[in-house]
This record gives C-alpha cells, sequence and structure tokens, in this order.
C-alpha cells in the first residue's frame, strides 16, 4: 500500500453540486450588496446634497447625487465578491464533495460484494468520523464472511474424512451435508475479502 500524502487532483468532483453551490453564493453576497444600497438610498431618501461637478454647483436629491458613485462602487463590489465568494464556495463544496464522492464509490464496491476497501480522508475532511465508522462496518463484514469461508473450508475437510471411513448411509448423509455447504459457499463467495485496499481521497 502506497504511502504517498492523500491529494485531491480534480477541483471539480461533482460539477453540479459545487456549482450549484458557487452560483447560490456568488448570487447571495450580489443580493446582499444591492439590499445594502437600497437601505442607504432609502435612509438618505429625504436629504438634499449639494455637488460641484463639471464647473457646475448642483443641489439634488442624495440618492440622485450618489447614485454614479454607488454604480460604480457596486460594480467593483461584484467583480472582487464574485471571485472571493466564488472561490470560497468552490474550496468549502470540494471539502463537502469530495469525501460524499469516496462514500458513493465505497457504498458501490459493498454492494459489488467487494469488502476488502477502505475509505480514507483527510484528517481535515468533514464527516472523517462517519468514514472510520464505515470503515468499521465493512472490516467487521470482512472477517465474518472471512470466517464463514474458513468454515466452510474445514467442514469440507471434516465431509471428506467421513466418506474415507463411512458406509452408504454416512455417504448419503455427508452428500446432503455438502449440498447445504455449497449454498453457504455461494452466497459467501459474492463477497470479496483480504488484501485490504485503501480509497485515496482526491
Amino acid at each position: 500500500m502506497s504511502d504517498r500524502p492523500y491529494k485531491r487532483r480534480r477541483f471539480f468532483i461533482n460539477r453540479g453540486f459545487q456549482g450549484r453551490a458557487i452560483l447560490r453564493s456568488v448570487g447571495a453576497a450580489l443580493v446582499g450588496g444591492a439590499l445594502l444600497i437600497l437601505i442607504l438610498l432609502a435612509l438618505t431618501g429625504n436629504s438634499m446634497t449639494m455637488s460641484y461637478r463639471n464647473a457646475e454647483l448642483r443641489l439634488q436629491s442624495t440618492p440622485l447625487a450618489l447614485m454614479p458613485e454607488i454604480i460604480t462602487t457596486y460594480g467593483g463590489y461584484a467583480f472582487i465578491a464574485a471571485l472571493l465568494v466564488g472561490a470560497a464556495a468552490l474550496f468549502v463544496s470540494h471539502r463537502v464533495s469530495g469525501p460524499a464522492y469516496r462514500f458513493v464509490r465505497h457504498v458501490e464496491g459493498m454492494l459489488r460484494g467487494d469488502l476488502r476497501a477502505r475509505i480514507r480522508l483527510r484528517k481535515k475532511d468533514e464527516i472523517k468520523e462517519l468514514a472510520d465508522k464505515l470503515n468499521e462496518l465493512t472490516a467487521m463484514l470482512e472477517g465474518r464472511v472471512g470466517a464463514i469461508n474458513r468454515s466452510s473450508a474445514t467442514m469440507r475437510d471434516a465431509i471428506e474424512k467421513l466418506r474415507d471411513a463411512g458406509g452408504p448411509d454416512v455417504w448419503r448423509q455427508a452428500a446432503e451435508i455438502e449440498d447445504l455447504l455449497e449454498v453457504i459457499e455461494d452466497e459467501a463467495g459474492f463477497f470479496s475479502t483480504e488484501d485490504v485496499k485503501g480509497e485515496d481521497d482526491e
């Protein structure tokens, strides 16, 4: 098993989830900025402002006087907010979708009968404790299935000894036991055990 550090190789693990998270976060930041501007305009709606622009002295309502600066400022804010909030949303969604992606792959493997894999997440990843519990469950199932396989092998040896030592009645009983044993082995054989392998988080 490799001791290489766990590195995610992709920024977008679940494109749908992460894309929605980024759009919603950026949208919330832009709407929040717009609401602050509307509140400012409402609070200053009954005031007047004197401004000197283009060699002309003007007396205007405060919201109208501030509008050019507000538009310019909000445009810059929107650009910076989109970058910063989008990057933060990408980082946070990556920390969530990475472990979730590993969980899905692990459960899919279990449904195929593979009990050898383990989920390995970084210490700071979300739901690390849940991953550890799922690994414990997988290990327990692997141990139980392994014990069934070992018991089946022991029973086969015992059946062969009965056949060698007994007569027709014993042979018939041994055949019945062997039929039951084959059913157990078929069920247990669905699962892959031993040679534990890890699932590195991307």
